[in-house]
């Protein structure tokens, strides 16, 4: 029975794939992406936002096309009319190098752009479907592994992203595939260069590792190699620092550069407009239901460990989960904006442990650590 749902779970994961591939859904970065390809071969900034335009016009409906330069938002009407303050604005999208590069490669390839765009996250949800496979078998052995997997990788913040252009998909595979096998397969090394990997993808990750490196730090030992592993991605923020001549997290969380703009619009204090977004980002929060849902799981999934299986607070499952959790709300203090895309790895893990405590409270199975 379990090699007819796996071949099923397959089968539906390429459709799924090729759906997304087909049918996508051009979101505005799609033009700030498309104009860092058309870059590379064209150092004219007049010429790279004539070309980006047409390339983009060309490719996507009338509709959808004049929502992306709709005169009743000023940003992207302003961005739409004025090259240089087009070109000025690519700084932020540029310092995910290889989300652009994979871009750029799926170009060579003969995909066009814009919806080269999208290449990469199709490929991301292709390999988080095996990962997600490989990790739910390890965890629930049985026929149903694969429905499960299944339910997740078709849940709407996965689904939604896998046929937009941005970078969140791919960078969330680096990350699981980094926590997955620091904490399932003991290969430190191997998890800590994925994890890199996902900093070069996003560079704001470089917190999602700095929460890995204490989870490894309290739970592991950590020996020279990774010592020095960990400095060459400490080494790659001082690069971008030099490159981009400014604190990369200013470019990273932005949140001080996107109310610095609207300070100019409304003349309100940087921290009067901070404080404000971050109260209706709250606000918001409340009425959005995976965040909503996902912290109740959280929740339970805490209960079940602390309450249930009697596990230590420095059982490492636990500690992991409540690191995890606790990334999720550091990330929105330093950008206070709601969106599930760049939380998809933290929702996964999350899931995933949830699964387990259930596992272990349904076979009566207490914690390997400890006990209180």
């Amino acid at each position: 029975m379990k090699i007819v749902t796996t071949i099923v779970y397959f089968i539906v994961l390429l459709g799924t794939a090729i759906v997304c591939y087909l049918k996508p859904e051009y979101n505005w970065d799609a033009i700030p992406y498309t104009a860092l390809v058309v870059k590379t071969n064209n150092s004219n900034s007049d010429s790279v936002h004539a070309k980006t335009y047409r390339l983009v016009k060309t490719a996507l409906s009338p509709a959808k096309y004049n929502s992306l330069i709709d005169s009743n938002n000023s940003y992207r009407y302003t961005l739409y009319k004025d090259s240089k303050a087009f070109e000025k604005e690519l700084t932020y999208y540029s310092i995910k190098p290889l989300y652009i590069l994979s871009i750029a490669a799926a170009n060579k390839l003969g995909v066009p752009l814009p919806r080269a765009t999208v290449v990469p996250s199709v490929i991301a949800f292709l390999l988080i479907g095996i990962l997600l496979y490989i990790w739910i078998d390890k965890v629930f052995i049985s026929e149903y592994a694969p429905s499960v997997s299944l339910v997740i990788l078709l849940s709407p913040f996965i689904l939604f992203v896998a046929r937009s252009s941005v970078p969140d998909l791919i960078n969330a595979f680096f990350l699981l595939t980094g926590v997955f096998l620091i904490t399932e397969k003991k290969y430190m090394f191997l998890g800590i260069t994925v994890l890199c990997l996902a900093v070069a993808v996003r560079f704001d990750s470089l917190l999602f590792v700095i929460v890995i490196t204490l989870y490894l730090l309290s739970v592991h030992k950590l020996n020279t190699t990774h010592v020095i592993l960990l400095g060459v991605l400490c080494g790659l923020f001082f690069v971008y620092a030099l490159l981009y001549q400014t604190f990369p997290v200013e470019r990273v969380f932005f949140a001080q550069a996107a109310t610095e703009r609207i300070h100019q619009e409304n003349h309100h204090s940087f921290f009067f407009l901070y404080f404000s977004g971050l109260i209706n980002g709250l606000l918001a929060s409340l009425l959005y239901s995976t965040i909503v849902i996902m912290t109740f799981i959280f929740a339970v999934t805490v209960y079940l460990k602390r309450i249930v299986l009697k596990a230590r607070w420095s059982d490492p499952a636990l500690f992991l989960l409540l690191l995890v959790q606790a990334h999720i709300m550091l990330r929105y203090v330093l950008h206070p904006v709601v969106e599930d895309r760049f939380i998809i790895a933290n929702y996964i893990i999350i899931l995933i442990s949830f699964i387990k405590s259930v596992i272990d409270v349904t076979q009566h199975v207490p914690s390997e650590i400890d006990y209180v």
